[in-house]
């Protein structure tokens, strides 16, 4: 399954800034000491998030920010544009609502503009769970999105391969980037949790350090339970 990392479907093939597609899945690293859960956070009826560091600067909800909304209007802006389209500010809201809606929860701090989302995607009937190389390749598809996008430039990017309790295999992907000229970070997880495909996914544009610390905090520590 291919979750594509997109300002207009918030979702980074693994691309260098070379354009060549790592083929070769590093080694899993060494089992880390589990921490304890402190704070948990329903996704849904069967899925549940542990967090071993709360979040106190945080909000967390199931529909996006006003702020986040605007930040997506904005660049639908420039895909018009780009492409000499004109629609109503009514008409732009609702598409980014619409595609932001695919996340069944958002964790955000207006004061900085930093997000996360977070979507879990069931497998179709008959699908067939992934395997690990499935997975990997599905962090690369994300990837490449990333790079084809509008206003993207410079960037570099790292994937691992992950720990995540609860998940049969997870992959982390870290990105450094300059949109529209302005330095922004990505971090994310790619993962599978049976019957679940799960994407987490971190955007800061950099204006509070403690905001990378936070959520890189969470993210090496998150454990999911899916209730079957």
């Amino acid at each position: 399954m291919k979750k594509f990392l997109s300002f207009l479907l918030p979702s980074l093939f693994l691309l260098s800034a070379c354009g060549h597609f790592q083929q070769t899945m590093p080694p899993l690293p060494q089992a880390a000491e589990q921490l304890p859960v402190v704070d948990r956070l329903q996704i849904a009826d069967d899925i549940v998030i542990g967090l071993s560091y709360r979040l106190d600067r945080w909000q967390s909800e199931s529909e996006a920010p006003d702020f986040l909304i605007e930040e997506f209007v904005h660049h639908i802006e420039h895909e018009l544009a780009e492409k000499g389209l004109v629609r109503s500010e009514e008409e732009k809201i609702a598409v980014a609502r619409k595609r932001l809606a695919a996340n069944e929860l958002f964790i955000f701090r207006s004061e900085s503009g930093a997000w996360v989302s977070i979507d879990f995607s069931r497998l179709r009937e008959g699908e067939r769970a992934p395997d690990r190389r499935a997975v990997f390749n599905s962090a690369g598809y994300a990837a490449e999105s990333l790079a084809g996008e509008e206003g993207v430039a410079a960037l570099d990017y790292r994937v691992s391969p992950v720990r995540l309790p609860g998940a049969a295999y997870a992959f982390r992907l870290d990105a450094d980037y300059l949109l529209h000229e302005e330095p922004h970070k990505f971090s994310g997880l790619i993962a599978f949790a049976n019957p679940y495909w799960f994407y987490v996914y971190y955007n800061d544009p950099l204006t509070d350090r403690e905001d990378f610390t936070d959520i890189d905090r969470m993210l090496r520590t998150l454990q999911v339970t899916v209730n079957q």
